[in-house]
């Protein structure tokens, strides 16, 4: 018995005893005590200076371009392509090279590298552009790009030129014309 009271007495002196609660209340024995409201401030002291007017908080605006992205239904041409077939003229490239096309909710990227007169010197174009599409109309603008000439030299795109393609959607790929006998066929990659 006397080793019972000493354990009691040496874990009470721990922390260990368990806490007494008071009786338990209208909620229930074991629940939280019903939420309080705030109470006001308390009234400044007799003689203090009365504090200085609050301004309306300093707040700046935030673009939240993304929130576009969240309301707007998912266009099925979204997604990552892989150039298929180039035409030039009405006449097929035998080695269309290669290329990438990637189309998101308002820009797009290209990548195309093709052959030219100069079997060491390919043609290369890359670039980033913004894009509305109505209809078949595909209107992109210059956000940054580049391209070479023949000879080598290589160009920069003017940032905000605007460009007006035809882009029609065939059942398993998208033709996106240059004029009405040269296009670039691409195939969904995913």
């Amino acid at each position: 018995m006397k080793s019972l009271v000493v354990v009691l007495v040496f874990a009470g002196t721990l922390g260990l005893w368990p806490q007494v609660q008071g009786p338990p209340g209208p909620q229930g024995q074991g629940q939280p005590p019903a939420r309080q409201e705030p109470q006001p401030p308390a009234p400044p002291p007799e003689g203090a200076k009365p504090l200085p007017p609050v301004d309306e908080p300093y707040v700046t605006k935030v673009r939240r371009d993304d929130l576009l992205q969240r309301f707007e239904p998912d266009d099925p041409l979204l997604g990552m392509y892989r150039l298929r077939l180039r035409v030039v003229a009405g006449v097929g490239d035998p080695g269309p090279g290669s290329g990438y096309l990637v189309l998101g909710r308002r820009h797009l990227v290209l990548y195309l590298l093709t052959g030219s007169p100069k079997p060491d010197m390919p043609m290369i174009r890359a670039g980033v552009r913004r894009y509305t599409r109505t209809g078949e109309t595909l209107t992109t603008t210059v956000v940054s790009g580049h391209y070479n000439e023949v000879g080598g030299a290589v160009k920069i795109e003017q940032e905000g030129a605007e460009e007006t393609r035809r882009l029609v959607v065939l059942q398993d790929c998208l033709r996106i014309y240059q004029d009405d006998t040269s296009y670039l066929e691409f195939v969904r990659l995913e």
